[in-house]
């Protein structure tokens, strides 16, 4: 009888992981895409800050926490991650919710965060590590679901 409750709770638990999915290091988006991304968007913000100022008078940090937020949060992505064919999901695949977005993106603000991403590979940075995301390349993400889908039905 033992047995077929640790039958049934492996069940469950592969049940529920399920949906998940497993990237390797190869599927995340490399330095060159991560930087572009950053520099797309801080470029971005730094336009947006310019041209919102002149109808409401808005601190570039708070438009910097409401830009992270509520891209990544609603898109899955930035301006920057359109350009490069990148989108920011969770280590198992799912897109972000609100608080998942909000803690990534007040990792960023952390000081000198920035440079926390020359030390990992694919610049798996401090924002990335602590908040459990990772950025991969569209393709792929796409190729997995599609798989992942597959074998569920």
């Amino acid at each position: 009888m033992q047995n077929t409750n640790n039958n049934l709770l492996d069940q469950n638990t592969s049940e529920t992981n399920s949906n998940n999915i497993d990237f390797t290091i190869d599927d995340l988006a490399n330095e060159d895409k991560r930087f572009f991304n950053y520099l797309i968007d801080i470029i971005t913000i730094i336009l947006v800050s310019y041209f919102i100022n002149g109808f409401l008078p808005i601190h570039p940090m708070i438009l910097f926490v409401l830009y992270f937020t509520f891209s990544e949060w609603l898109l899955s992505k930035t301006m920057g991650k359109f350009f490069t064919g990148t989108t920011v999901v969770t280590e198992n695949g799912k897109s972000l919710s609100f608080l998942n977005s909000l803690g990534r993106t007040f990792c960023r603000l952390i000081p000198f965060e920035a440079f926390s991403c020359l030390f990992y590979k694919k610049a798996n940075g401090w924002h990335d590590r602590l908040s459990k995301t990772i950025v991969v390349k569209d393709d792929v993400l796409k190729a997995k679901r599609t798989a992942s889908v597959s074998l569920n039905n």
